[in-house]
């Protein structure tokens, strides 16, 4: 059951992913088998975005889902943390990670619809021509390296590269298993929530770009990606 209260929650794109802030949830308290907790999300600015009972084994990303059907913005939009400023990935289960406050901050970010068209114009890319938001690899501008672009955009520029993979007509599948088996291959909506999840809480070096991460990613995952005309 949910209780909601809406109100805007804009602000920066996020807290900043520190040591401290990456501390074990173990000094926040344990939670009993079968105990669910009354929590509070609110925007940054304090104003209440929702209040839910969460339950034992509740990810960040059902956490998300409760708050966009209850009126919240959509799940794309929502970046959760703890006070301690820990953002929280999508598999993440909330209650390890939130304190006796049971408090989580919902911060509102630009979709990847929003944020794909704004950097293509002010990088002066081309984006994809059947999907106008979509970051692809014209240009080998996925290798571009963090450096150059700066943390947030190179974040930004993350969020494109499966999808933008899927429509130059790669596919994935279980790493060791055959690529041409359907059974084997692995749903583009899985490989991105996975993406998604890691992108939000990796925080990138100056060397990075998005390619070698996304293989990294992929050989980390046991999945591996092949071109589907060979």
């Amino acid at each position: 059951e949910v209780a909601v209260a809406m109100a805007s929650a804009a602000g920066p794109p996020g807290p900043q992913i520190g040591a401290e802030a990456a501390s074990s949830a173990a000094a926040d308290g344990a939670v009993e088998a079968g105990e669910g907790r009354s929590m509070e999300v609110r925007g940054i600015a304090g104003n209440l975005v929702a209040t839910l009972q969460v339950k034992p084994g509740q990810t960040a990303a059902e956490i998300k889902a409760l708050v966009a059907e209850a009126g919240g913005p959509p799940i794309g939009s929502q970046r959760l943390a703890t006070q301690g400023g820990k953002l929280l990935a999508g598999r993440e289960e909330v209650l390890k990670h939130v304190g006796e406050d049971s408090l989580l901050t919902l911060v509102v970010v630009p979709s990847i619809e929003e944020q794909g068209r704004d950097l293509a114009a002010r990088k002066g890319w081309q984006p994809s021509e059947s999907v106008p938001w979509l970051i692809v690899h014209r240009g080998f501008i996925h290798d571009t390296p963090c450096s150059d672009l700066g943390v947030q955009d190179f974040r930004i520029l993350m969020m494109h590269v499966p999808s933008a993979r899927f429509e130059a007509g790669y596919y994935v599948h279980i790493r060791g298993q055959s690529a041409y088996m359907a059974e084997h291959r692995v749903a583009k909506e899985k490989i991105c929530q996975a993406w998604d999840d890691f992108v939000e809480v990796y925080d990138p070096k100056p060397t990075d770009n998005a390619v070698d991460l996304y293989s990294r990613f992929l050989d980390i995952s046991r999945w591996k990606e092949y071109d589907a005309w060979k």
